[in-house]
């Protein structure tokens, strides 16, 4: 979405048995400078307060981290670099 030229203006949570789902309200707009953290967990969604936020958060940092364990042996370490970066980032929020 940053990159086509929009910003999220709002974001919340919402489950549905087992699945969360996020709920956007966006804009067009400039982003400005963002980071790969920011595209998976948007800065308005960490601002929300939303209850289920933590549970999302750990539920995206473990689809990381499972796509993490199958590169282990993957050829391209610039795909399993990024990912861990990823990790890291998401760990600050």
């Amino acid at each position: 979405m940053y990159k086509n030229g929009y910003i999220i203006e709002n974001e919340h949570l919402v489950r549905e048995e087992r699945r969360i789902y996020t709920i956007i309200v966006a804009k067009s707009g400039d982003a400005g400078e963002f980071t790969l953290g920011d595209c998976y967990v948007s800065p308005a969604l960490r601002k929300s307060g939303d209850t289920l936020y933590k549970e999302y958060l750990l539920k995206q940092k473990a689809i990381i981290e499972n796509a993490l364990c199958g590169m282990k042996n993957a050829k391209r370490s610039i795909d399993k670099q990024i990912y861990e970066k990823l990790v890291c980032e998401l760990d600050k929020f």
